[in-house]
């Protein structure tokens, strides 16, 4: 609970500041980037607060009933449509309605409809934005999670090959290393990973709230067509 509600903190803060520079990086007089940066922060721990706690209890309530279950029990609520069941839920939850409701100082509702009407988003089934109508954005995401899983590989494997090869190691040990290595990888650039993600569904919401030539930035518009 902690963890996710951390993450969607950093989600919230996030998105504000990349849609303050999508917006307004070249407003007369500028801002400093450590002021947009407490800005964000203090935004995100005053006003959005209530927005924060309620998409993080969502979260919460829709994996509440597999977590606490047994497994045997899990499955057979899968089996009976347990997430179409939950499906408004988990709409309200989902990572880009807090980064609109975060750009746009919207309830999570109000977001959820934006969302729908967004000419980059085609929703399969009305309720769920799932599809879009061009890779880039899905890619982007995809990207991420497959470079941080490659990097952890390859920590794990060079600390296990160098301990490995020492004279004074044994191949039992190296291996205890390289899983050592690899799991302490996987933590910290899992929370890079986060940020990242984070910064690429800001970009995504901010072209998708742009003019229809995207005026503010014209890059990130072309990146996301």
């Amino acid at each position: 609970m902690l963890r996710n509600l951390t993450n969607i903190n950093i989600r919230a803060s996030t998105s504000a500041i990349v849609s303050q520079w999508y917006f307004y990086r070249h407003a007369i007089p500028g801002l400093d980037p450590r002021t947009i940066a407490l800005a964000a922060c203090n935004r995100a721990l005053s006003n959005l607060l209530g927005t924060i706690s309620l998409s993080s209890f969502l979260v919460l309530l829709v994996r509440l009933p597999l977590l606490v279950m047994p497994s045997r029990m899990g499955k057979a609520i899968l089996l009976l449509g347990f997430y179409n069941l939950t499906l408004p839920l988990s709409v309200l939850g989902q990572p880009l309605t807090l980064t609109y409701a975060s750009i746009h100082s919207t309830s999570l509702k109000e977001s959820s409809n934006q969302l729908q009407r967004m000419q980059l988003v085609r929703t399969d089934n009305n309720v769920f934005p799932s599809i879009y109508t061009r890779p880039a954005y899905p890619l982007a995401k995809m990207l991420l999670s497959a470079i941080r899983i490659i990097a952890c590989l390859s920590f794990g494997l060079g600390a296990w090959v160098n301990t490995a090869r020492d004279p004074k190691g044994s191949s039992l040990y190296g291996y205890m290393v390289g899983i050592v290595a690899g799991t302490i990888s996987w933590g910290i650039l899992g929370a890079t990973e986060v940020t990242l993600k984070a910064i690429v569904d800001s970009a995504f919401i901010c072209v998708a709230s742009d003019d229809a030539d995207g005026s503010h930035c014209r890059e990130a518009y072309e990146a996301f067509q």
